[in-house]
């Protein structure tokens, strides 16, 4: 059964979804997923640049407990563990002690929108827009949750072997950046910090000294009252104007490659735009969470209204 309801609180829109299933017909599959302890406490808030468009956290160890527990039942798939480990070996390392002990389960994807290009260029080409991703991947960044930093540097240095060999090193307000051709991270307090560019970590570590992180946003403050924060296996944050001006460069390269003329691509765009300038101006921040609950899935969604 789902059921799907909505109501406003304060200047927020609270959306509630949920797929319920009979605890006792879901048989050893449904027992099985909501056996699993889905608890974590996400940090990406306290570690994320303010200036973040768009982060997607997942609760990585309890998808692997879960998994693990459905692999149980199919006898046909008891080898898939078995055959992680296995590649493990050679590289010295044990998937529980060194890798999911050392972790908390958190693993967040964070993209913030390169700066300078947030407003829809009329007439953007398709290089434009690979210009732009570009530099969206050089803004984004990939963050691990740790239990203990120390003890998962030395499992990094066994994972990446050779690949280290080639990596500079650099201290930077007090924290190692090591960084190779396509690839930098850093260990932060308790957090494993990946991405493409020394720089978008340097500025994600200016951005904790700082204190102008995600959790300082008073609409971050809001949003996060109204969905679950203790069980979700996934959470979801989007700065929706961000998002707008996002889909306006999409959508304004993209006109330049369909038929017609000048002028009539440029009357769409227009529309376009100026629906979209419309909804800029009546969405805030949204903050979204997906939870498996003892009697079903459920999905729990808070959008700023201005």
């Amino acid at each position: 059964m789902a059921f799907l309801s909505g109501k406003s609180v304060g200047n927020d829109l609270i959306t509630d979804a949920r797929l319920v299933w009979n605890k006792e017909t879901a048989g050893p599959l449904g027992q099985a997923i909501t056996a699993v302890d889905q608890k974590i406490a996400y940090q990406y808030a306290s570690l994320v640049p303010s200036t973040a468009n768009f982060i997607y956290a997942l609760n990585i160890k309890s998808l692997w407990n879960i998994s693990t527990k459905i692999m149980a039942l199919y006898p046909s798939q008891a080898g898939t563990q078995g055959m992680i480990e296995q590649r493990l070996k050679p590289l010295g390392l044990d998937l529980d002690k060194d890798i999911l002990q050392n972790i908390t389960g958190e693993l967040s994807l964070l993209l913030a929108w390169p700066s300078g290009q947030q407003s829809a260029t009329p007439g953007a080409s398709l290089t434009d827009v690979m210009q732009y991703f570009s530099g969206l991947t050089e803004n984004s960044s990939l963050m691990l949750g740790l239990q203990n930093a120390q003890a998962f540097q030395p499992v990094l240095q066994k994972a990446l072997g050779p690949i280290l060999l080639q990596a500079q090193a650099e201290t930077y307000q007090g924290y190692q950046i090591t960084h190779g051709g396509a690839f930098a991270f850093s260990f932060l307090d308790k957090a494993l910090l990946v991405g493409t560019k020394a720089d978008a970590i340097k500025k994600t570590i200016d951005a904790i000294k700082a204190k102008q992180v995600l959790e300082e946003k008073e609409s971050l403050k809001k949003l996060s009252k109204q969905i679950d924060t203790q069980s979700a296996f996934t959470q979801v944050y989007i700065d929706y104007p961000a998002y707008l001006d996002f889909v306006m460069n999409l959508s304004s390269a993209d006109l330049q490659k369909q038929k017609g003329s000048e002028a009539q691509q440029d009357v769409t765009q227009a529309e376009l735009n100026k629906y979209l300038e419309t909804a800029k101006k009546l969405y805030g921040d949204a903050l979204m969470s997906f939870s498996v609950q003892p009697d079903g899935l459920q999905m729990r969604a808070a959008l700023e209204l201005k």
